[in-house]
């Protein structure tokens, strides 16, 4: 079936790429390449075994043929990974952005006199599935096989071997999908790395695992805005959506080492606070409200794990440092006078937020400006009065 695979449907395939001049498209000469491969060895795996078969006895063995194959298997592992790829590029083609060329060529492939009417799809995934039945076979073989038996520790080892290649490439398809999901991310964003919003080189990295994203809405200085939050194991990104094609633009990064998140439900001032909670981070500290109270449980549910989990990683306290993150700003309809002389705000005495406790105040009582690292490592921000003589007190 494989060898009908690669003559019906590899070299039209390869023609189509050749002429078609779709970018990125080496993976799928790739897989039929290692396809290729894969049909050789277990083509001499099954050579061996009818040798076998044919002077069989009580005390025959199979266990060591099946241990010399066992090193080519981590063939699989790059098969599954470019056998996702080549799927969706075929349905893309087939279906999404419909390519008369391949559709054709597909077509006369299921015609073929050896072909039997199977689709490529069902033809390639094929290797794929062969993997988990070796490890069904061999676990029933081993359960049948007495211990004497003199196959019973090549079968004891076969078996072993084939569950780590199973999981390898579980783990390699996890990796390929998580990879994936990162470009297709990335491809949505209107922002350049390496810059204050967005200060990393690039979103995909072999350890970087996508874990969720979705709205929530932000408080901001004067009103409430939806912002979109990407969760991934290292980092926490939110966006808003910009111009007529629709872009997201990044508004910030948080790196989870220094990142924590506070229940609203415990700050009874908090306006509808059974919706909300805090993210506090390096830079920039605020307040998101759900739509529903399970989509708060369930995204404070997913960051405090996440966050737990990487911190554990890189030996980080649960716990940050009050100086490491940014305060919560109080929003600024929430107070009508300065918080330190208790003035009412007018057109004239407008309302600051101090950059250490975020506390709104007037100007006359922020007048200093002072390093906050984790709002502004090497730029002065304004503080409060009260906060200056704390920074004083804990100076001297």
């Amino acid at each position: 079936m494989l060898n009908h695979c690669r003559s019906v449907y590899a070299e039209p395939l390869r023609k189509w790429i050749e002429e078609t001049q779709i970018p990125q498209t080496s993976f799928i000469n790739n897989l039929f390449f290692t396809l290729k491969t894969i049909v050789n060895v277990n083509s001499v795996l099954l050579n061996d075994l009818r040798q076998r078969f044919k002077d069989w006895s009580d005390q025959q063995q199979i266990g060591d043929l099946i241990l010399t194959i066992i090193p080519f298997l981590k063939m699989y592992r790059s098969y599954a990974v470019d056998y996702d790829r080549v799927a969706d590029t075929i349905g893309y083609y087939r279906y999404t952005k419909p390519n008369k060329q391949l559709i054709n060529m597909l077509y006369e492939g299921e015609q073929h006199a050896i072909n039997r009417c199977v689709n490529v799809e069902s033809l390639i995934i094929l290797p794929i599935q062969r993997i988990p039945r070796y490890v069904l076979l061999l676990t029933d073989l081993l359960q049948h096989t007495d211990k004497h038996h003199p196959d019973y520790s090549s079968l004891e080892k076969c078996t072993e071997a084939m569950k780590e290649v199973a999981v390898d490439i579980n783990t390699a398809i996890t990796k390929a999908e998580a990879r994936a999901k990162c470009l297709n991310i990335q491809s949505l964003w209107d922002t350049k790395f390496n810059t204050k919003q967005l200060p990393i080189s690039s979103l995909v990295e072999a350890h970087r695992v996508f874990i969720k994203d979705g709205h929530l809405t932000k408080q901001c200085r004067n009103e409430r805005k939806i912002r979109r939050f990407f969760l991934f194991n290292d980092l926490l990104i939110y966006a808003h959506i910009s111009g007529p094609e629709r872009r997201l633009v990044v508004d910030r990064t948080f790196f989870l080492e220094t990142t924590s998140i506070q229940d609203g439900s415990l700050d009874p001032s908090l306006p509808g606070n059974e919706l909300a909670f805090q993210i506090i981070g390096v830079g920039k500290s605020f307040t998101v409200y759900a739509d529903s109270i399970d989509e708060k449980q369930e995204w404070m549910s997913i960051l405090e794990e996440t966050i737990s989990q990487h911190k554990d990683f890189h030996n980080r306290s649960g716990n940050i440092a009050e100086d490491e993150t940014a305060p919560l700003w109080i929003p600024n309809d929430s107070v009508n006078e300065c918080m330190s002389c208790t003035k009412e705000f007018t057109l004239i005495r407008r309302k600051h937020h101090c950059r250490r406790c975020g506390q709104i105040i007037c100007d006359e009582c922020s007048k200093t400006r002072a390093i906050i690292t984790a709002v502004a490592r090497y730029k002065g921000v304004r503080i409060c009065d009260k906060c200056k003589v704390t920074l004083i007190t804990i100076i001297s």
